[in-house]
């Protein structure tokens, strides 16, 4: 079961990866990228701003994974959480539409923090703090590619740097 919630993770940065791959192509089909980081858009892309979009993207899916087969919470709590994560799914599902017809990432962003935080509430008030503290950590700690994050491999062990040959 530790395999389903460790493909979590790697669920996630797919998502990212899915995700802004198309919302490249889609704001360079139209010519105007306006917010989407392409020409016309912002400067600079920061792929850790990216990863915390992806989080927030998985964070329903990783959540319910997690409290399932990591945490074992039991059937009863999860069967009275259902409905939350279920108003959950459904915002997000509206705010993806939203986002892509009306190409609003801000928009979107800022809606899946809502319906994240509304969730976390109604796992804290469920679960209780300690519990909803164990779940972050341990989506969180999923979420993180396994080569340490973006931007390469960075310095080795024994002060070397760069890729091994």
């Amino acid at each position: 079961m530790r395999h389903t919630v460790a493909w979590s993770g790697v669920g996630v940065l797919v998502a990212v990866l899915l995700v802004s791959s198309a919302m490249a192509q889609r704001a360079g089909d139209q010519g105007d990228a306006g917010q989407w980081g392409r020409p016309g858009g912002p400067a600079s892309f920061d792929p850790k701003q990216m990863m915390a979009m992806g989080m927030a993207m998985g964070a329903v899916d990783a959540y319910w994974l997690t409290l399932t087969f990591d945490l074992k919470v039991p059937d009863a709590k999860l069967n009275n959480l259902r409905p939350k994560f279920q108003q959950a799914w459904d915002a997000r599902k509206k705010a993806f539409d939203t986002a892509w017809g009306g190409h609003k990432p801000d928009a979107l962003w800022s809606e899946l923090k809502r319906v994240n935080s509304t969730l976390e509430g109604a796992i804290k008030s469920s679960l209780g703090a300690a519990q909803l503290k164990k779940l972050k950590e341990s989506v969180e700690r999923r979420a993180k590619p396994p080569w340490g994050g973006f931007g390469g491999p960075g310095k080795r062990k024994g002060g070397q740097e760069g890729r091994p040959r």
